[in-house]
């Protein structure tokens, strides 16, 4: 992974988040406000994202190199942590935190692959080839 789709996914994983989150949340009640939803997520996600997800991602992906499932697994593990060690502080349930923390680092993830798909950019190679 490169240093451009980290950052970038870092930067856009808070939104794509609270779009999912709000959306599920209205799904489930039908009384729900979706925009006071979207803003609380991405206001809570937003700093994760930034302070925790860019350091963490640069050591897994120093750490482990080309395998990304095992980097998949890893982010997965480590969203869950942060997740569950961040709603103890606010006494929420923990496995609602873990699994709040692994979907986030599972968008994190996703939205890495899919940047370095679209920019065309693979493991050793400089320009997309063109036909």
């Amino acid at each position: 992974m490169s240093i451009y789709s980290i950052l970038l996914s870092a930067f856009l994983a808070p939104f794509v988040f609270a779009v999912m989150g709000s959306g599920l949340h209205s799904l489930l009640q039908s009384g729900a406000n979706s925009a006071l939803t979207y803003g609380l997520l991405l206001v809570y996600s937003c700093p994760v994202y930034l302070i925790l997800g860019i350091p963490i991602s640069f050591w897994i992906h120093r750490g482990i190199g080309a395998n990304r499932g095992l980097g998949v697994i890893l982010h997965t593990g480590a969203g869950a942590a942060a997740g569950s060690i961040s709603l103890i502080f606010v006494a929420g349930p923990v496995w609602a935190g873990t699994l709040l923390g692994a979907a986030a680092a599972l968008v994190f993830v996703l939205l890495q692959v899919l940047v370095e798909v679209l920019s065309g950019r693979k493991r050793g190679t400089a320009a997309p080839r063109r036909r």
